[in-house]
């Protein structure tokens, strides 16, 4: 039913609808008590900055004439009326949405326990709702204490001359190692790859150069630029060293210690290095370290879950390559990746965690904050998450 007033012409129309809406929602509630209790439109909210945050709930009843609201640190607080943060007493009125807070100033970072009951319109009052919260956010520069969280300091991951060495057991046919490996077309289609492979006739090592061919398609082509056989029995499940040295067109390599190929070969002259498998679980990477010109050394042996490459699945004895995802290339990022969010502590044996929140400020998310449990984002800029 719309309710209208033909005295104030349209607004008067507005203002009437208005009002039936707000009936319609009281009387959606049911029961003698209020429902649905929100702070600033949200259920139990976090990180909440305004300073009189508006509170909402259903009536119970179908003609609201009054309320009253309790707000306390503790739902035991309200339970026992008292000590309490705020009581605004009986205050005649048919709102149920948008009411602000009128008490002392909210400390930041606390939860506040509130709840409300109503009169209806012969000014019986019902029951209180059950006690519900929400959570203030920082609300002062004082208690913003961490510093601010930018990109590492920019490490390109591009080398000429270079010495790499790879720690690893081949767990199915073969592995692939990039080198002075380039990002072109869809993947990195400028590199040395070097083919580590247990074949009928032994281990083998066979080294590529690959090319883009450009266009709309990003193919690539695969050069072989030579064959080398092997020492020590075949690859599979057995640790070895490979040993990279690029010096110029000079390239040699050798397999736990003893050359075992030498090539001169002047198509690929600088960039990173990275792996990649035709097989999902094709090979665990224990150890990686290169040294060279052009970039800073790298060292890993990927412990506390540290994965440096752009993929694979760290496991307790190295990066587990290509952990799932076959034919796609591993590498060291050509530049530094976004920084994450990341912070370490321990705790004594004796404690657990029992309730955490991250709040974090900044002009624009790039990416969703992933949590742990349940969480709220609160718009670009500041966002508070439970864990």
């Amino acid at each position: 039913m719309a309710v209208r007033d033909q005295r104030h012409g349209r607004g008067g129309r507005l203002r009437g609808i208005a009002c039936c809406g707000i009936l319609l929602l009281g009387g959606c509630a049911g029961g003698e008590m209020p429902q649905g209790l929100q702070v600033e439109y949200a259920s139990q909210p976090l990180g909440i900055d305004m300073p009189a945050p508006r509170l909402a709930w259903l009536s119970p009843v179908a003609r609201q004439s009054a309320y009253r609201i309790r707000v306390a640190d503790s739902a035991e607080a309200l339970s026992a009326e008292g000590p309490l943060v705020w009581d605004s007493g009986r205050v005649a009125a048919t709102d149920n949405i948008q009411i602000p807070y009128a008490g002392p100033a909210l400390a930041g970072g606390r939860r506040y326990w509130w709840q409300v009951m109503v009169w209806d319109e012969a000014g019986k009052p019902g029951a209180w709702s059950r006690p519900d919260w929400w959570e203030t956010g920082l609300t002062g520069p004082e208690q913003w204490q961490a510093r601010w969280i930018s990109g590492p300091a920019q490490t390109v991951h591009d080398w000429s001359d270079l010495t790499l060495d790879v720690d690893l057991t081949l767990k199915g046919t073969s592995l692939d190692v990039l080198f002075r490996a380039r990002p072109e077309g869809k993947k990195f289609g400028e590199a040395y790859v070097w083919t580590l492979s247990d074949t009928k006739d032994g281990p083998l090592l066979i080294q590529s150069v690959r090319h883009t061919l450009g266009g709309k398609n990003g193919g690539q082509r695969t050069t072989e630029l030579g064959r080398a056989a092997l020492p020590g029995g075949p690859l599979k499940d057995t640790r070895r060293r490979l040993t990279i040295r690029a010096e110029g067109q000079r390239l040699t390599t050798l397999l736990d210690g003893v050359e075992v190929a030498a090539i001169t070969d002047a198509s690929q002259t600088h960039g990173t290095l990275g792996f990649t498998a035709k097989q999902a679980d094709a090979a665990l990477i224990h150890r990686v370290r290169v040294t060279g010109s052009g970039a800073p050394a790298v060292e890993t042996t990927f412990a506390d879950n540290d994965n440096p490459f752009t993929g694979g699945r760290v496991r307790p004895e190295g990066l587990m390559v290509a952990a799932g995802v076959p034919s796609v290339d591993i590498v060291l990022p050509m530049e530094a990746p976004a920084p994450l969010l990341r912070r370490e502590f321990t705790l004594p044996d004796t404690k657990k965690i029992v309730r955490a929140r991250l709040y974090w400020a900044g002009g624009r998310p790039a990416a969703p904050v992933v949590e742990r449990g349940a969480g709220w984002g609160v718009g670009p800029g500041i966002g508070l998450h439970r864990l």
